[in-house]
């Protein structure tokens, strides 16, 4: 290797005969990088471009008597990948060689495949780019024809190759933590947007009367760490962005999640501090600032429902994973609207309906008070001699 090309190495194990090696090496004054795969498989292994099947550009390869057939597919999600054509990508029969320690290493499986080095749809130059792998000892139905459907595999995963340093070679540990970094993103934002605001929304609609000035404390409390997991939800899709994407407005998603985060959250926040430094308790009418805020909040709810749909449309998600989330949704609101509508309002009816009771009874004469309150004594002071 010179000091214009970087070459990145990743084996399943550390033994001397791995079921799974991938070999990337970044060739700088060709400005080519060729993909090698070992697989140690009776039926077909491959590797895929990105972190999930969704999207992904496959390379698949399976034995056929003493030649290997390759066959070049794109994954629409979690079913069979579809043969496709490419002129950017192209197999070759050129390997890269393999470490030192795994010279007498012969699987049966070994293919390459190269483009060129600036092809960021394949790698990164300047960060470690992901890949899934996956293989298993069914053939394919049909040997022969690089077109054939083959069986699902038995044995995949995710891994990372990094050729951005040149001169440099970089071996990826097997034991090696890999931090799925769509997974996150989609984490930290269920939890800012799925979770956290609803209970931000039920205090400040149902708890005000309840929690006192504490109402608010907790509010905006709650809705900072709304900001603080967006921004680390933000940081996590960023880092595993390539270069040369387009960021923020590339898709429907991106641009409405761009509008939630940079504009109305911020202006959302900004309303609340208003309202609250301009609350006087001797109006009487809700000020127009009030109901800007109480109907921006709801415009954004509604948009984070659209956004996270478009979320889980775009990463290819299962159709379980959709429908759990419209079912945590209708959860939600069914709680909400059953907790705050029927039982605290029920709550407050009742004890304003006693509380005008008491008051009636002071307002009588002396002694049909005193003849009342023996009848109905306050709540509390029930005793029994």
């Amino acid at each position: 290797m010179t000091s214009g090309q970087s070459l990145s190495v990743f084996c399943t194990d550390d033994t001397s005969t791995p079921k799974y090696c991938a070999i990337a090496l970044r060739d700088n004054p060709l400005n080519q990088l060729t993909v090698s795969v070992y697989a140690a498989a009776a039926g077909w292994a491959a590797i895929g471009t990105g972190s999930k099947m969704q999207g992904s550009t496959m390379f698949v390869a399976w034995p056929n008597g003493n030649k290997t057939v390759t066959s070049l597919r794109k994954a629409s999600g979690e079913s069979q990948p579809q043969p496709t054509e490419s002129n950017a990508v192209s197999f070759t029969s050129i390997h890269n060689p393999l470490p030192e320690r795994l010279a007498a290493w012969n699987p049966p499986i070994i293919f390459s495949f190269n483009c060129s080095a600036n092809n960021t749809a394949i790698i990164s130059t300047v960060s470690s780019s992901q890949f899934i792998y996956a293989w298993t000892d069914s053939p394919p139905f049909d040997q022969t024809d690089s077109l054939s459907s083959f069986p699902q595999h038995s044995n995949y995963g995710g891994l990372v190759l990094d050729v951005s340093k040149l001169g440099s070679e970089t071996v990826i540990s097997p034991g090696a933590i890999h931090v799925d970094l769509v997974l996150l993103h989609a984490a930290l934002m269920f939890v800012a947007w799925g979770i956290l605001p609803w209970f931000a929304i039920f205090i400040a609609r149902y708890l005000k009367s309840y929690l006192g000035h504490a109402w608010y404390l907790s509010h905006k409390w709650i809705m900072v760490g709304v900001g603080v997991l967006t921004i680390a939800g933000l940081v996590a899709i960023e880092l595993h962005v390539v270069e040369g994407t387009q960021r923020f407005i590339s898709s429907t998603h991106g641009i409405i999640g761009t509008v939630i985060s940079f504009i109305l959250f911020p202006v959302q926040g900004l309303l609340g501090f208003i309202c609250n430094k301009l609350w006087d308790p001797k109006r009487t009418k809700v000020p127009w600032w009030d109901l800007v805020h109480r109907g921006l909040g709801f415009a954004i709810m509604v948009l984070v429902l659209a956004q996270v749909q478009l979320g889980l449309t775009r990463y290819g998600v299962s159709t379980g994973l959709v429908v759990a989330w419209w079912l945590w949704v209708a959860l939600l609101i069914i709680a909400s609207v059953w907790l705050g509508e029927f039982w605290l309002n029920s709550v407050s009816k009742n004890s304003q309906s006693s509380q005008l009771e008491l008051e009636s009874i002071d307002n009588l004469p002396s002694s049909q008070n005193e003849s009342q309150q023996q009848l109905n004594p306050p709540r509390g002071f029930l005793h029994s001699d």
